[in-house]
């Protein structure tokens, strides 16, 4: 029963662990763009013995966003291709929040919408990626 137990909640502890290792990368990153729909800054890798350079990393959004059909705002969504729906994206301040102007696969509307990316993405050894 014990084990069971342990179980359980080790399984329920996992998404917050997996959240923290991959959220919140302004903390570490600097110089953060967007070229396209390519998230682009310059990352602190922690793996390094020369941790006081950044490197260059990039992560493209389409593998990690995309749009609600119903009402076209931003999703989190595993190769999402939110730039088949979306356009004139621009990222800013620290959290890093995206703002883009999306339709509807449905042919909607098409409606102003944003996204914290700090709150997927993170930072790992210098590289960019998405959860």
């Amino acid at each position: 029963m014990r084990t069971n137990v342990l179980f359980v909640w080790l399984a329920a502890l996992l998404p917050a662990m997996v959240a923290a290792a991959y959220s919140n990368f302004t903390a570490t990153c600097t110089d953060v763009a967007l070229d396209g729909f390519s998230l682009s800054a310059r990352c602190l890798d922690e793996s390094r013995s020369d941790k006081k350079d950044p490197v260059n990393s990039s992560l493209d959004l389409n593998l990690c966003l995309g749009i609600d059909q119903e009402d076209a705002h931003l999703i989190w969504s595993v190769y999402g291709k939110f730039a088949n729906y979306c356009s004139n994206c621009t990222v800013q301040g620290s959290p890093a929040l995206l703002s883009c102007v999306c339709a509807p696969l449905s042919g909607g509307s098409s409606a102003n919408t944003s996204l914290n990316l700090d709150a997927r993405i993170g930072n790992k050894n210098g590289t960019l990626a998405c959860w």
